[in-house]
């Protein structure tokens, strides 16, 4: 994991249509996501690196003491795993009390070893909650 680092981006930073731009509009990500990541205002996006390149992304956006996890790209598990203990520090020293996020039903295991728990299922995907207060991220 040494070869992996991660940067904070919104939509004002000067970077972010360079680099994540492409990705908002690929087939291949929408596929992976099930939706387009959608670039909303407020939305603060943690961008994964290997080697020079966008190795996946996700976003999170905070409302009070409540963040959202969305749009998460990440192709690989590693990827997802080091994205959700970033977006959760950073949650947390936001003031945020509780992480809600929809998964796939195949990254739920994934979300459960961080700490999430299972709010409701549905068709094709998990309604995830963690709460931040006491809890470790």
């Amino acid at each position: 994991m040494a070869d992996l680092r991660i940067t904070r981006l919104t939509n004002e930073d000067a970077k972010f249509y360079a680099t994540l731009g492409p990705f908002l509009a690929k087939r291949e990500v929408h596929k992976v996501i099930s939706a387009p990541p959608w670039d909303d205002a407020g939305k603060t996006w943690f961008v994964c690196w290997r080697n020079g390149k966008v190795a996946g992304f996700a976003g999170v956006v905070i409302d009070g003491e409540k963040a959202s996890f969305c749009s998460d790209y990440t192709p690989e598990v590693v990827v997802r795993e080091l994205l959700i203990r970033e977006r959760s520090k950073w949650a947390k020293a936001q003031g945020a009390h509780q992480v809600s996020a929809v998964v796939g039903t195949a990254d739920e295991e994934t979300y459960v070893r961080h700490g999430f728990e299972v709010a409701r299922k549905l068709k094709n995907f998990t309604v995830m909650r963690k709460e931040l207060k006491w809890a470790s991220v």
